[in-house]
């Protein structure tokens, strides 16, 4: 699939307690074939996630997905992400 098709198809949704957090998707590798690796040893796709704001964000409940009809596909585990701090997921 087109790397500008997976950006169209990126969907980052954030419940309603956080719409008010500053982060955002600052990176993405839609087709991971000599990048980063994933802890079992796999090339996943990732989007690496910056957050702007003043305050540390709780991404746990946060979801990503590639479906609009299905919001929630992959829920993101909790974890805290601090002012200036970035994360790949």
């Amino acid at each position: 699939m087109p790397m500008k098709k997976y950006l169209t198809l990126l969907t980052f949704v954030a419940g309603c307690t956080l719409c008010s957090a500053q982060v955002i998707i600052s990176e993405f590798m839609a087709v991971n074939s000599n990048g980063i690796e994933d802890e079992d040893g796999d090339r996943s796709d990732w989007i690496e996630l910056y957050n702007m704001g003043n305050v540390p964000v709780n991404l746990g409940g946060w979801h990503l997905t590639d479906k609009q009809s299905d919001l929630t596909k992959w829920e993101i585990s909790p974890v805290i992400l601090n002012p200036g701090e970035y994360r790949i997921i």
